[in-house]
């Protein structure tokens, strides 16, 4: 995987730029460090987003985000966040300081983390940060797409071909993707299986 350019300098979390404030106001609504802010990947047609959490700004009023990418976890600037996009929105506005600090410790935990886009991506991490429970909403929709039309293919499969072999394949493919099959779906394909066999 090819490592992510920079316009400007990035830090790991053992090493985190000096900060002079670490609250900011949006559209009329203040936020600390560790609120979170997300913007459209590139080249998704707007269905999937980048997170991360705010750090602060330093001396030079640049603001600081941290994020989960390709390099692992580290310290960019707002300006890299945008990645020249511009329909940032901020997800959640953390305004408690304890809170703040405790969005903040978690992310430093995840510091040595590495990112796996099932696993552990950008908003898994905030998501992280910001709950201590790592999840993904994005991954969840992507697999249920993915489910509907595996089992679509699966469903043709068995009516029309009866095809072991490719049924077998498709099921090696559920099992790279991660993505398991609904017990209900299981548990009618067994059935069909059954009924096929005992005609032949």
């Amino acid at each position: 995987m090819a490592k992510i350019i920079r316009k400007n300098k990035t830090y790991k979390l053992n090493n985190l730029p000096k900060l002079i404030n670490n609250s900011f106001l949006f559209n009329n609504k203040a936020g600390l460090t560790g609120s979170i802010f997300s913007r459209t990947v590139t080249n998704t047609l707007g269905i999937y987003r980048h997170y991360a959490i705010v750090y602060g700004f330093d001396k030079n009023n640049v603001l600081w985000m941290i994020e989960n990418n390709i390099n692992g976890v580290e310290c960019i600037t707002f300006e890299d966040f945008l990645n020249n996009q511009n329909d940032f929105i901020v997800e959640a506005y953390i305004n408690n300081p304890f809170t703040s600090q405790l969005i903040l410790q978690r992310a430093k935990s995840k510091s040595n983390a590495i990112y796996f886009p099932n696993d552990f991506n950008c908003e898994h991490f905030v998501n992280y940060c910001r709950t201590g429970v790592s999840h993904s909403k994005q991954v969840q929709a992507t697999k249920s797409v993915f489910n509907l039309a595996i089992t679509y293919l699966e469903l043709k499969v068995s009516y029309q071909t009866k095809n072991e072999e490719l049924l077998n394949s498709i099921n090696k493919t559920r099992k790279v993707l991660d993505i398991e099959r609904s017990s209900e779906f299981q548990k009618s394909l067994d059935e069909l299986t059954k009924k096929v066999n005992n005609s032949q």
